[in-house]
């Protein structure tokens, strides 16, 4: 099966219980091995309302297989942040989870293109 990497923007309408989101990635992970960056594990984990979302929201995450941040990952993201934070806003979570994408040559599902349709080389797939 072919990975994908999901962004943390779907992870959170899923985890707030929203049908189509949830419909969604239960459909794609008949077809593909999901995967995020551990930037989105940290994001989702850093949003917990207390102690016992934390637990279910890491709970949740274990769902998914995470890619870890090393060397090229970091050394292509601070190149997308050098050429796009002062002409896009390119934030470093954002750089950060493209350059997962882009190191590993995975499409990236999101919701937000207009945080990502800039960054060349990216390829994102349409989320309904």
């Amino acid at each position: 099966m072919e990975r994908i990497i999901v962004d943390s923007d779907i992870l959170i309408l899923v985890s707030r219980n929203d049908p189509t989101a949830i419909s969604f990635l239960d459909d794609l992970e008949q077809s593909h091995i999901v995967a995020i960056s551990v930037v989105t594990a940290i994001e989702l984990v850093i949003g917990s309302l207390n102690r016992s979302d934390q637990a279910a929201i890491t709970k949740f995450l274990r769902r998914y297989q995470h890619i870890h941040i090393g060397e090229d990952i970091s050394e292509s993201a601070l190149r997308l942040v050098e050429r796009y934070s002062l002409s896009h806003g390119l934030l470093m979570a954002d750089a950060l989870i493209a350059a997962t994408a882009m190191e590993n040559d995975l499409e990236l599902i999101t919701r937000n293109k207009k945080d990502f349709r800039f960054i060349d080389g990216l390829r994102l797939v349409d989320y309904p």
